[in-house]
């Protein structure tokens, strides 16, 4: 595990937000993503946010890229793990998924109709959250509102 765990974090560092965007849009494209994504099943959290980091730059560089990840239902996977993670955890599948909401009106649509905002709503329901939280949380809550207009009535509605 500590191996797959150095392994990760290492990608992560490559694939950093300094990392040239030809270099991201480059490897988007070929079996790392699918490798990175198999990894998502195994129960580190460590593991996890790393791969959560490298995917969410991928995914800023190349729409085919969201495109593919939604159609094979990354965003439920990322809300599973988010109902057992950490808030560090929580906050790196936001992240992603506010990137991808951020960039495709269907991909907001189709995160609407999802128990996102429930899980938003859980998360500042806890009591003490990091800044961090609530910082991406605004920007998800923005992302999802962007024009055109969603159907209001499941952003609004959740059980704060």
């Amino acid at each position: 595990m500590n191996t797959i765990n150095e392994l990760t974090l290492n990608l992560r560092e490559i694939f950093s937000e300094q990392c040239p965007e030809q270099l991201l849009k480059k490897y988007a494209c070929t079996d790392i993503v699918g490798k990175l994504l198999r990894l998502l099943d195994i129960s580190s959290e460590s593991i996890r946010i790393n791969v959560g980091w490298v995917l969410s730059n991928f995914i800023v560089v190349s729409s085919d890229l969201q495109r593919e990840l939604l159609n094979i239902n990354i965003h439920r996977k990322l809300l599973e793990i988010m109902r057992e993670g950490s808030e560090e955890l929580q906050e790196q599948c936001l992240w992603f998924i506010s990137n991808i909401i951020g960039d495709s009106i269907e991909a907001r649509d189709e995160l609407l109709k999802t128990d996102l905002i429930d899980q938003i709503a859980n998360i500042l329901n806890k009591g003490t959250v990091r800044i961090s939280t609530v910082e991406i949380i605004s920007w998800t809550i923005a992302n999802l509102t962007k024009k055109p207009s969603p159907p209001y009535k499941q952003v609004i509605y959740c059980n704060l």
